[in-house]
This record gives structure tokens, sequence and C-alpha cells, in this order.
């Protein structure tokens, strides 16, 4: 009986050691993406450019926006393993206008400074384009 009432009193420590081990990773991150067609003034169309990103609740936002002009989209709380996207879509009538994309996506842990994780400048015409980052 006198080993039943030592296990009694271990098993609140053993739990909350088992506790302490699995606990969810702390840190929250925020994301920022920031998507231009880069098109000539000569090209510039203010529904141009279509833009999707991957938001914080598993879906993909999208956007129609200028196709020349920084368009800036932050989402977040997210955590570990989210994979953050930005692809962009020429959406001009054919011929009318060209882009040549410039996307980027910057990452904040627990509300520091963004920092840029992934980049695409290009000075090639295209028609889409897009960049992906895992937070790991």
């Amino acid at each position: 009986m006198k080993n039943a009432g030592c296990l009694l009193l271990l098993f609140p420590l053993f739990t909350l050691f088992s506790f302490q081990c699995y606990k969810e990773d702390p840190d929250v991150y925020y994301v920022k993406y920031i998507a231009d067609g880069k098109s000539t003034i000569q090209q510039a169309n203010p529904n141009g450019l279509k833009i999707f990103i991957n938001d914080e609740n598993a879906g993909v936002k999208e956007f129609i926006r200028s196709n020349r002009g920084e368009n800036e989209f932050t989402i977040g709380p997210v955590r570990k393993g989210f994979i953050s996207r930005v692809a962009i879509l020429n959406i001009c009538p054919p011929l009318d206008c060209y882009i040549r994309p410039f996307l980027q996506i910057q990452i904040s842990q627990n509300d520091g400074p963004f920092i840029i994780k992934k980049e695409l400048i290009t000075t090639q015409y295209t028609n889409d384009a897009a960049i992906d980052f895992i937070i790991d």
C-alpha cells in the first residue's frame, strides 16, 4: 500500500513534466506579401493584375489590382509549417500590357521586424509568376 501512495504523489509531477515536454511552439508569425506587375506607364491598367495569396485560414484570397505599383498584404498570426504563397496573373486584354513581376514574402516572428525570406525580381516579360516559403 505504501508504494501505491508514492505513485499517487508522483503522478501529478510526472503529468506536469510530460506537458512541459509536449508544449506547443509559442512562436507566432506574420506574413507580408508584396506584388507588383512593374508595367510601363503606357501599359498601366488599374485592373490589369490578379493577385493570389495564402491566408491564415488555409485559404487563398484573390485581389484585382493595378499592374503598376506595389500591392502589400499582411496576414497572421500563423504557426510553423505555414506555407506562404503569392502569385500574380496578367489579366490585361491580349497585347494591351505586359508585366515584369516583382514578388516578395517577408516574415515577422513574435512581433519582430519583417525579414525578406523569398523574392522574385525579373526583367523578362511574362503573364504569371509565383513564389512560396514554408515557415520552419
